[in-house]
């Protein structure tokens, strides 16, 4: 082994409390602190690069890493420098030699995080954001593009400035930059780029990606181009084989991106999350950790072993709670009610309707494998019946309930209605024994066909102890999934906050009839966005804000409220759900009477804005409350 040679070894060990033995590497560097350029090309038998890894509350996720079941990693890093691995209840433990030395280290945590190991005197801890950003590994070039933090380019405020570096990639034909597209203000609204045009920027070709036409780009070898933009502006830039390095400047943030790419890609980039982009990591990253590389097939595949991971530890005693990831609500509502969850299918990306039969024998094994006899489907996907069916030709003995998430006004739209018929049939026939309700009421339609049901309201579990009231005055949010298209629309909030002066909007979710409302009323926002935000990037902007507006007309038992109080941050509620109805201050100052009304909207906004530690104090009393209603009503489902 040279002297500037580390090797990582995982030695098919775990402590008795692990569910695994996997190895995840994160991030090296060497003694300098330089980070260590990792390559796909590294991983050896045994390892593989994996994408999207979780690293645990302080330090969000990873694009690229290095997992590792068994086999040598070598890396050239010095035998003085430092090594990053994720800690999580899958990890087991690696032996790392080094300089003529061995050193083993036990990877295991209860809570996904992030360890340094110093590679100089053996000894390893809890990382910091400080260091961890300095030593992480960057993606694959042909994968994605490489970004990184430069000093920042003197620019006015609210400027941004795109310079073309006159650099490129050792595989790039050319140094070109091509800017597609800017939003200035994120409204949808397109500044015209030929305004720019000049002796460094000119006007490049129309150009198709991925069955998209894009025209009135601009083309730069070398370069600056400046234009006022908000923090809601919108960056898009083409990558591809000619491409060049471009360094894009905002907000006190500069970042250099490697745009080449094997074939033709358009890379967007809003400046509100440049410094994300930076590697600084979000302040949360409250979503567990799915299986990475789950998609191929077969018995010893990754799927396959990422469910026995979860399984293993099971109380095969108590029922596991089945959801979908992809609904996000459903899925956080489930873990937050049931002690044993299982994802099925395991990623956020897989949708439902993908499942094929091959899919259904593997996940029906699956479960009665486990050792399992009581399963909650958490949802109405009709690819749990099949599963049910075949479960049961296995394990005749094994009991089904169900936990149902629509509601009355979502029967007349089609596709639930669909999904509840084939339900019905289901519990007429016993091959689910009991359904829970989270919307208040619809278990006295239920028993109108002679069903058991009970009701079980949604909770968030907090630490009702380190939490303190928002004390922001001057914002407030407006979070959406983008799930409805007539239940959940801001149009009257946004109305009401023309009435209230001097707060400003955060939001996401927002459909292009609001995104024009913002623009046309000119209200003042900090940070919106058209698309949904990841659930941990969502809670980071959340806590910038003094209250949440979810004002609608149809729900269940609401996440969003449940979501906003956990973070300190009071929410106002449409009338449509038992939510804050037990509690008398609540009742009157958080719940609409009249969804539609702006006047009302706005004067309970306004009133809340200067009372949140009042009205946190009361939450917590009701937080108990439905904390206990929740639990007995899990209880009653299952027994």
């Amino acid at each position: 082994m040279s002297e500037q040679s580390v090797k990582i070894t995982p030695t098919g060990k775990r402590n008795a409390t692990s569910q695994g033995h996997e190895v995840l590497l994160i991030g090296a560097a060497r003694a300098n602190g330089l980070p260590f350029e990792a390559r796909a090309e590294m991983a050896p038998e045994g390892w593989e690069v994996i994408s999207d890894v979780g690293g645990g509350p302080e330090f969000g996720s990873f694009s690229f890493a290095f997992r590792g079941l068994h086999g040598r990693l070598e890396l050239e890093t010095g035998t003085k420098g430092r090594l990053a691995f994720i800690t999580h209840p899958w990890s087991g433990m690696a032996q790392v030699e080094v300089d003529g030395r061995s050193i083993e280290i036990d990877l295991y945590s209860a809570e996904t995080s992030v360890v340094i190991l110093d590679l100089a005197n053996g000894e390893s801890a809890k990382a910091s954001a400080g260091v961890l950003k300095r030593i992480a590994l960057r993606p694959p070039r042909s994968d994605q593009p490489s970004i990184r933090r430069k000093a920042t380019t003197k620019a006015r405020e609210n400027e941004l400035v795109i310079t073309a570096l006159g650099e490129q990639s050792p595989q790039s034909v050319s140094a070109e930059v091509i800017l597609l597209h800017v939003e200035p203000f994120g409204l949808g609204v397109a500044a015209d780029l030929t305004v720019y045009q000049g002796p460094e920027w000119q006007r490049a070709a129309d150009i198709v990606v991925d069955g998209k036409g894009w025209t009135g780009g601009l083309k730069g070898l070398k370069g600056e181009l400046r234009m006022d933009c908000s923090s809601s502006g919108v960056v898009t830039l083409l990558r591809h084989e000619w491409s060049g390095v471009v360094e894009i400047s905002y907000g006190g943030t500069s970042l250099t991106v490697d745009l080449y790419a094997p074939r033709p890609a358009v890379l967007t980039l809003r400046l509100d999350e440049l410094d994300m982009l930076a590697f600084d990591p979000p302040a949360d990253l409250v979503e567990p950790l799915e299986a990475p590389m789950i998609a191929s097939q077969g018995q010893d595949g990754p799927r396959r072993g990422f469910y026995q991971r979860l399984t293993k530890s099971f109380d095969r005693d108590k029922p596991v709670g089945l959801y979908v990831p992809r609904w996000h609500g459903v899925a956080a509502s489930t873990r937050a009610l049931f002690d044993q969850t299982l994802p099925i299918p395991p990623g956020v990306s897989d949708h439902p309707d993908d499942i094929t039969e091959e899919d259904i024998r593997e996940y029906a094994d699956m479960l009665v494998d486990s050792g399992c006899r009581h399963f909650v489907i958490s949802g109405g996907d009709l690819f749990n019946l099949r599963i049910i069916d075949r479960v049961l030709e296995r394990a005749p003995e094994t009991r089904f309930d169900q936990l149902w998430h629509s509601n009355f006004l979502q029967m007349g739209e089609p596709h639930d209605w669909n999904l509840l018929r084939h339900w019905l049939v289901a519990l007429r026939d016993g091959t689910v024994t009991r359904i829970g309700v989270v919307k208040e009421g619809l278990t006295d339609w239920f028993s109108q066909f002679g069903i058991d049901s009970v009701f079980i309201p949604n909770v968030i579990e907090f630490d009702t102890s380190k939490v303190k009231a928002s004390k922001v005055s001057d914002t407030v949010g407006i979070w959406l999934s983008g799930s409805s298209s007539y239940r959940k629309l801001p149009h009257a909030a946004l109305m009401a906050l023309k009435m209230v002066p001097n707060v400003a909007l955060m939001g996401a979710g927002l459909d292009p009839k609001s995104m024009q409302m913002i623009n046309d009323l000119k209200l003042p926002f900090r940070q919106i966005s058209a698309d949904p935000l990841p659930q941990s990037q969502m809670f980071n902007r959340m806590r910038k804000t003094g209250l949440t507006l979810y004002v609608t007309v149809s729900e269940c038992s609401p996440m969003v409220p449940l979501e906003s109080f956990a973070l300190g941050v009071p929410c106002l509620v449409g009338p449509s759900s038992h939510i804050f109805r037990s509690h008398d201050l609540l009742r009157e100052a958080l719940v609409v009477k009249n969804p539609h009304s702006p006047a009302e909207i706005a004067e309970k906004m306004a009133w809340a804005l200067g009372h949140q530690e009042e009205l946190f104090e009361a939450y917590l009393s009701y937080y108990e409350d439905e904390r206990k209603m929740a639990v007995d009503g899990v209880a009653r489902l299952i027994a």
